[in-house]
């Protein structure tokens, strides 16, 4: 219980200041398809998608190398100061090297490229932000966390607002809001961490510098093959059908990623809490107990998500876009496996096995390309959301299987195949794309999703009074 109560505090705690950014992204896409047409909003998603890529990249994951050793060294405030300024040192000169291999290498391309020079900002400010974040969350500063992710959220609306709506930048101004929302955010955690304060060239250690990088580079693949999933299918779509596609996909695929930024929330706090309890007696049992709540709870919102669309779509979804309907279900389908998969790959995580998630990530961005190369042609868009989906399965079935020489995780209980079943049940529903049954559709899943939940809402229930009751 003790652990349960950890993880939930953790996450409660990151979530609220993770959601402002998921929800501004959500209430920024209707500025997005009213301001911005399919060409250019399809432009902007394939400029933010590399610079997604690059990041992780160009700062070879030591983001998440400083997070996972800093955990180990919160009692020890001078091994934190080596750790932060190892890392800080090496980024000084990957972002000199990035910035320098960027400006060489786009000077062969056409010099009127509007994007050039905002996204190496975009670039540079998110790899800081990124950075940042992590040392935050590595430290234990789990509410500084949230305020700051909450910060780059609020500036980025705020900014996209002006930029978009009243300055009609198009899509130059989306970049330069996301821009300004990471630089404030990393403002904020260097002054309210003191930050460089702990930053000292004597500091600096060749020895652990080896050990961060040992654990981070392996984490590349990982980062790259992920992009290959996402980007892939843009690039794909970009380049065999046409931009504007991609700009319908991208709509499409909002609401998936909403969602997986939702559980990436809860994901930041799993990791942290296994690497602290990954060597306790009853870790498979942590393990499996928290694996059901995950189950039940993503499951429920990716088929709530499915089956609202046709009911409230029109708020976010202008005529233009319609067409992304048709991929919405099959992308949250995806989603939710990549959850399982993305909570499983935890362990890998815990027992600093970075090299079997760079392997297994690789094999999933494989697939995908593959699948994607091979269908685009007979099936169009469809073969970006399909060969998502197969890739996050076998990911998943692989990854499951992989990991059973550590724990075992039951994923085969009755409950879950039922829900399974379900679930294609609905989507069966919806693609029917009759309203009277969508609504029908969405009170039986009200309905499904308290059964199967009636469990956690009673301990949800007696946890808060019990809270309560104690002042």
């Amino acid at each position: 219980m003790k652990k349960n109560i950890e993880l939930i505090r953790n996450t409660i705690i990151i979530f609220l200041g993770k959601a402002s950014t998921q929800l501004i992204s959500l209430l920024l896409l209707p500025i997005y398809t009213r301001y911005l047409n399919t060409s250019e909003y399809g432009t902007v998603d394939l400029i933010i998608t590399y610079v997604t890529l690059l990041v992780p990249v160009v700062a070879l994951q030591l983001e998440m190398a400083v997070f996972r050793f800093l955990i180990d060294s919160r009692d020890d405030e001078d091994e934190q100061e080596v750790i932060i300024s190892s890392v800080a040192t090496m980024l000084f000169f990957l972002i000199i090297i990035f910035v320098f291999i960027y400006l060489i290498g786009t000077s062969f391309f056409d010099y009127k490229y509007k994007y050039k020079y905002i996204t190496i900002f975009n670039i540079v400010f998110m790899l800081m932000y990124s950075v940042s974040l992590q040392i935050c969350r590595g430290v234990g500063k789990n509410i500084k966390y949230s305020i700051a992710s909450s910060i780059s959220g609020l500036t980025n609306v705020v900014f996209s607002i002006v930029f978009v709506i009243f300055l009609r930048f198009g899509g130059l101004g989306v970049l330069i809001s996301s821009c300004i929302g990471n630089l404030f955010a990393t403002i904020y955690i260097i002054v309210s961490l003191n930050t460089l304060k702990h930053i000292k060239i004597k500091k600096f250690s060749k020895e652990k510098s080896k050990e961060l990088l040992a654990y981070s580079i392996p984490l590349i693949p990982d980062s790259v093959s992920w992009w290959i999933v996402n980007a892939s299918d843009r690039t794909i779509i970009s380049l065999i059908l046409n931009v504007a596609e991609n700009g319908i996909y991208a709509v499409a695929n909002k609401f998936s990623s909403i969602y997986t930024g939702v559980f990436n929330v809860f994901s930041l706090s799993w990791n942290e809490s296994l690497s602290v309890h990954i060597n306790d007696e009853d870790a498979e049992q942590y393990i499996n107990n928290v694996y059901g709540y995950v189950f039940r709870f993503f499951f429920s919102i990716s088929m709530l998500i499915v089956c609202a669309m046709p009911i409230i779509g029109g708020i976010f979804i202008t005529n233009d876009y319609n067409e992304a309907y048709l991929h919405i279900p099959i992308l949250m389908f995806a989603a939710f496996i990549n959850v399982l998969s993305t909570y499983i790959s935890a362990i890998y995580f815990a027992k600093k096995k970075t090299k079997q998630i760079a392997k297994t990530s690789l094999i999933g961005a494989l697939i995908n390309i593959i699948i994607n190369i091979s269908l685009i042609k007979e099936i169009g868009l469809f073969a970006a959301s399909i060969s998502t989906l197969l890739s996050y399965l076998i990911l998943f079935i692989y990854r499951y299987i992989d990991t059973k020489r550590y724990f075992k995780i039951d994923i085969f209980r009755r409950d879950k195949i039922v829900s399974i079943i379900y679930g294609i049940i609905v989507v069966w529903i919806y693609y029917l794309d009759n309203m009277i049954l969508n609504y029908l559709n969405f009170i039986i899943l009200l309905l499904f999703i308290l059964i199967v939940n009636k469990n956690d809402i009673k301990k949800l229930i007696l946890f808060i009074h019990k809270r309560v009751k104690l002042g």
